[in-house]
């Protein structure tokens, strides 16, 4: 159910960043630039989202045989 959420929420996202992608004009306004952000943002954290929910079961085994927290992060 959840997958398929967010397979929506993707394609609701390509769809918008395809239709302003071609109505770009050459001056970039304010208003665009905070859309382009916007999109860049959802579009990464729904790449993250969907990362964390395939692989949450491998990260669940991880903590089974002892590795700490701080191991699991990047810092």
């Amino acid at each position: 159910m959840m997958d398929l959420l967010v397979q929506s929420v993707a394609a609701a996202v390509l769809a918008m960043v395809i239709l302003f992608a071609i109505a770009q004009d050459r001056r970039i306004n304010l208003r665009e630039r905070t859309l382009r952000r916007v999109f860049r943002r959802v579009g990464t954290g729904q790449r993250f989202y969907t990362f964390i929910f395939k692989n949450v079961e491998r990260f669940g085994v991880l903590k089974m045989i002892g590795v700490k927290r701080r191991e699991l992060s990047w810092r």
